[in-house]
């Protein structure tokens, strides 16, 4: 058992994940053979996705301590500062329903190194306007 974590490059992004599902496998009629976890949700403890401009937390927030974030789990391609992003982390990408998986390689191998730059790749060329955001995914 373990996780990973993908980069969902859609504005539907649970719509975007669900045919990859153990679960919808086993009950939809649409789906994909290609099963490639048990269950996911937003990766609310890895926050990889670095913003042009922090957030700031509303006002109750706020009162109760909420501080700006630079870092977040979900936004628009056109908040995110690419270059400043901890994408390396990212086993899989998820675009146009398409499933693109990191090699299994060390972390210093040249195969790894092009991964990331694929990772980044994408996101350059998504359209501003689409929601990215980073799922984890239990196997």
């Amino acid at each position: 058992m373990g996780h990973f974590l993908v980069l969902v490059i859609d504005d539907a992004p649970d719509d975007a994940m669900h045919p990859f599902a153990e679960y919808a496998a086993e009950t939809d009629d649409e789906r994909t053979n290609e099963v490639k976890f048990d269950y996911y949700g937003i990766a609310i403890e890895r926050h990889l996705l670095r913003l042009l401009q922090p957030k700031r937390p509303a006002f109750l927030a706020k009162l109760f301590g909420a501080k700006c974030r630079e870092f977040v789990s979900q936004a628009r391609n056109c908040e995110i500062d690419i270059d400043q992003s901890n994408l390396g982390d990212v086993a899989a990408v998820l675009e146009d329903g398409k499933w693109h998986s990191c090699p299994w390689v060390n972390d210093d191998s040249p195969e790894m190194k092009r991964w990331e730059e694929e990772v980044v790749r994408r996101l350059r060329s998504a359209p501003d306007n689409v929601l990215v955001t980073i799922m984890n995914c239990h196997l």
